[in-house]
């Protein structure tokens, strides 16, 4: 160490030299060297050491059992280094060391951990020895700063709050934006806090409630009846949850605008009187589900409500329901093993139910050692360093922050997981694409905020090189919480958000948003054509969100696509209809090419928001599908003081919404397309007998 005490001080002297610096300031630079702690860890034994503090005769090394406990001394040495067996953890201590002399306290240096050391500080790590009350202040100076849209919406600061394993006897837990929850156990009974909420970011309004989360932890309230509330609307997944309460998804039935909930089990209810439109998968709901308004679907869900008898014409409790998911990956999270933090990867479920885990048993999958990621911390990654860890075989974790790229992120190798933590967020900074996939089996991309640069991109996320006949079916990719957005913060140009070119890409929970207000908004500040366009084969997305694009919303050119839930806004600010035609007046919110011979959708929602715009505006069709797809509960609605309509929901079939045609508020739907001839016939025959009792002899016979 005294070695290196000479190199630093040669360094301080050349600097000096070279800039200008006088003798105090170089000696000011040695100084905080000389004091500060390195640790690392050889086995299962932490090693501290340190530089000689100048005149001090011994060194006391206290320790903490958590960030935010009560440090003890445990040792006084006379060396600048210290060793201590751990047999529970070595991330489970925090050290700080204290230079004496004569047995006065000289100097205290900062508190280290291989905790902070892995995940930066970034990241808070809570353990359950650590004081409550301090806790709860740490977390409620977050919340505060990030609870009202007013101060945080726009934020550049991101917050990951890691609860390791264990009972928390805090208070509850306001998630603001850029705020996520997360438990470290291996199922969510390990980790237990007594309760969340969210309110409403701005005057009762949960409308922009986005960008926060919570996974893979106990929220016990102590009764399925207490109220667990989330009122939030798009970018705000619920996932990995266990909830002994009732869990509410709004703020006392003030206006709400989708969401996300899967792998979830909840002792109560589950619910909301006032959410638009919501998707909830493979989910265990033990005393049901109540409300909710047009467009609420439940696929894989246990005790879900059954599908609305006229879907169509059911403005409040539009239920859709559907018994299984047909190929689904959870997304991965971080958890602790014997003291070792870990990646748990699920695996690929066919046909599934209910949820993935149980008390004893994470779920099928796989386990990957922290070791064998790249942990990414904005303050000190470029793209070039995570590239070459990506190139080396690592795979990546995100920390919370905003990491502005000036090259894009090129995961090349098959299996590879990059996932996010507290909504990191990705910025392309020139026209490069911010993360490009190669056509490989079993990538995963999870839990990003991918945002365009002032420079126009191509894509924020593009998945394989180009279009080809390489089947992933049995190892798929896997795209979950992939949040995209083109102004509101910054001024940001792109063409397409997300593009998927390989086959039997799975998409789990996507919001790919415009910006309809903040800075940037409008019409040639925020430029994007497409959220998504899909040119792959056998792409399935569950629970698709995409607003405010210029020209389609979504793009689909692949054949055999699947979509479960989606909903859309069309642009606020379409200046003339002259700025908005494709082969008809305006694009349509959801477009399949006429030559995909093969396509699924199911439940969904188009709005019509004219609202910033110059002229009366029209769309011809919401939707546009080839006669051979098959579109199931799809639905429009006009919203807001508006200036134009839609004239059709599916390709010139359905009713007209718009300014003076339909009530705000009131959805026109359809129940099938194409239509289903005898539909009115089962309509009276299911009115005319109780489910299951249609007598066999009673067959439907159309004259040909």
């Amino acid at each position: 160490m005294k070695r290196i005490t000479a190199i630093i001080m040669a360094w301080a002297m050349v600097i000096s030299s070279l800039v200008g610096i006088t003798d105090r300031e170089a000696k000011a630079v040695e100084t905080e060297f000389k004091y500060s702690v390195e640790i690392t860890r050889d086995g299962n034994k932490v090693i501290l050491q340190w530089n000689e503090k100048e005149s001090a005769d011994a060194y006391e090394v206290w320790r903490s059992c958590g960030a935010y406990s009560t440090f003890e001394k445990v040792s006084t040495v006379t060396t600048t280094e210290y060793a201590e067996e751990e047999s529970d953890s070595v991330y489970k201590y925090y050290f700080r060391i204290v230079a004496k002399k004569n047995n006065q306290e000289i100097e205290t240096s900062d508190v280290v951990s291989l905790d902070r050391k892995l995940w930066g500080d970034a990241v808070d790590i809570f353990s359950p020895d650590d004081d409550k009350d301090r806790i709860n202040s740490r977390i409620k100076s977050i919340s505060e700063k990030m609870m009202k849209a007013s101060d945080a919406e726009w934020s550049d600061e991101r917050y990951a709050l890691l609860f390791k394993p264990g009972t928390y006897d805090i208070d509850k837990i306001n998630v603001g934006f850029y705020t996520q929850v997360l438990g470290l156990g291996k199922t969510p009974y390990e980790t237990t806090i007594p309760n969340v909420n969210v309110d409403s970011a701005a005057n009762g309004n949960v409308l922009i409630n986005f960008w926060r989360g919570i996974e893979n932890i106990a929220v016990d309230t102590g009764s399925k009846t207490t109220e667990v509330k989330w009122g939030a609307s798009q970018a705000a997944p619920i996932r990995r949850l266990y909830v002994n309460g009732k869990l509410h998804l709004d703020d006392i039935g003030m206006p709400a605008s989708g969401g996300f909930v899967a792998d979830t089990y909840v002792e109560g209810q589950a619910g909301s009187w006032s959410q638009q439109q919501f998707y909830l998968r493979n989910n265990h709901m033990s005393n049901g589900w109540y409300d909710g308004v047009w467009n609420i679907m439940f696929q894989g869900c246990t005790n879900a409500p059954e599908s609305s008898e006229d879907w169509a014409s059911t403005n409040y409790h539009g239920y859709t329901t559907i018994d299984n998911t047909e190929r689904i990956k959870e997304k991965p999270f971080v958890y602790m093993d014997d003291g070792e933090y870990k990646v748990f990867v699920p695996g690929l479920r066919n046909n599934a139910t209910d949820i993935s885990w149980s008390r004893e048993n994470m779920g099928q999958g796989r386990t990957i050692d922290i070791e064998d990621f790249y942990v990414a911390k904005a303050d000190e990654s470029t793209a070039e360093d995570i590239n070459l860890a990506l190139e080396a075989g690592k795979n990546v974790i995100f920390t919370p922050g905003i990491y502005r790229v000036d090259q894009t992120i090129n995961v090349t190798k098959p299996n590879t997981v990059v996932l996010g933590l507290g909504l990191a967020t990705i910025i392309c900074d020139n026209s490069d694409t911010a993360i490009k996939v190669s056509d490989n089996d079993g990538v995963t991309i999870s839990g990003l905020v991918i945002e365009a640069g002032a420079n126009e991109s191509e894509s924020l996320l593009q998945i394989g090189e180009s279009k080809n006949m390489t089947d992933h079916s049995d190892n798929p990719i896997l795209l979950s919480d992939i949040f995209t957005r083109v102004g509101g913060a910054r001024v940001g140009k792109v063409k397409s958000t997300v593009i998927i070119n390989s086959n039997n890409v799975i998409g789990d929970h996507f919001w790919l948003w415009r910006a309809d207000h903040g800075t940037g908004a409008g019409w040639t500040e925020a430029t994007a054509d497409h959220g998504l366009v899909v040119n792959g084969d056998g792409v399935s997305v569950y629970g698709l969100f995409v607003e405010h694009f210029q020209k389609y919303q979504t793009l689909w050119n692949g054949d055999n696509g699947k979509v479960y839930f989606y909903q859309c806004e069309l642009p606020y600010d379409v200046p003339t209809q002259a700025d908005w035609m494709s082969d008809k007046n305006g694009y349509a919110a959801y477009k399949v090419n006429d030559n995909v011979t093969n396509h699924e959708a199911t439940a969904l929602g188009v709005y019509e928001v004219f609202v910033h715009t110059n002229e009366y505006i029209k769309l011809e069709n919401a939707i546009e599908v080839p006669k051979t797809a098959k579109i199931t509960n799809a639905c429009t609605v006009s919203l807001g003081n508006v200036n134009g309509e839609i004239t059709h929901i599916v390709n010139d079939k359905g009713g007209t919404v718009g300014s003076g045609i339909s009530q705000q508020g009131l959805k026109v739907g359809l129940n099938l397309y194409p239509p289903d001839p005898d539909a009115d016939v089962k309509k009276l025959l299911r009115r005319a007998f109780p489910a299951g009792t249609i007598p066999v002899e009673v067959t439907l016979r159309r004259e040909m």
